[in-house]
């Protein structure tokens, strides 16, 4: 059943039945090809990169929301390192995902607009068209931080900056290495969909393009991450 032909009315139950269904059939269908997608075998990432990149690859399960967390931040790494045939190939699966308005749907859409925005940048034509549809599945969803407040602004915030060991005069807030990219890959993935939307006044595409640049060079230079 899609979602076009789900009333719900005010069964809660019933509502959450329909979202569980959903993201369950979508483990079954590409939980185990995304996983060997994200798997960093054979590929050369930084350290920290290829732990996250292992550690998601293995098990992709749509129904936890840490399986779901590990994958974006498996997916916004590889994009930043290149590695766009795996990217491509976990968008073209998430597209195919029957989606909800809901908020476990949410990084779904942010990847397949990472994957978009990539291939915007690099004219990839037959991708666009292909991920486009899903990306504004179903008709009517807008998400509901476009206004980039909700964004954790690493480079810029204090507190951030501590926690991921780029001002050293807070050691104490300093988080594990592995987690330092966290930030950077939450606001990654948040302003794709802002992109997609057309941004926002405070937040218009011309900075969301130049933070994301900025953004994942600084990622990379993360005390630890190499």
């Amino acid at each position: 059943m899609s979602f076009a032909g789900y009333q719900g009315g005010g069964d809660a139950d019933a509502r959450r039945r329909h979202i569980r269904g959903l993201l369950a059939e979508a483990t079954r269908r590409h939980g185990r090809a995304i996983a060997g997608a994200v798997d960093p075998t054979g590929i050369t990432l930084p350290r920290v990169a290829t732990y996250l990149a292992a550690r998601s690859a293995k098990s992709v399960v749509f129904t936890s929301q840490r399986s779901v967390g590990c994958l974006r931040q498996a997916f916004f790494l590889l994009l930043a390192d290149g590695q766009w045939e795996r990217v491509e190939f976990i968008a073209d699966r998430l597209a195919t995902v029957r989606k909800h308005e809901s908020g476990p749907f949410e990084p779904i859409r942010d990847m397949i607009n990472g994957a978009r925005w990539y291939a915007v940048r690099a004219g990839l034509r037959s991708v666009i068209e292909r991920l486009t549809p899903a990306a504004f599945d179903p008709p009517g969803y807008k998400p509901l931080f476009l206004s980039g407040e909700s964004l954790m602004r690493p480079l810029d915030d204090p507190a951030t900056r501590a926690n991921v060991g780029l001002d050293t005069n807070e050691p104490f807030d300093i988080l594990p290495v592995s987690e330092r990219p966290g930030p950077f890959l939450m606001d990654l993935s948040k302003m794709s969909t802002m992109w997609a939307y057309g941004g926002s006044a405070e937040w218009p595409v011309e900075r969301l393009e130049a933070e994301r640049v900025r953004l994942e060079a600084a990622m990379k230079e993360l005390p630890g991450m190499h």
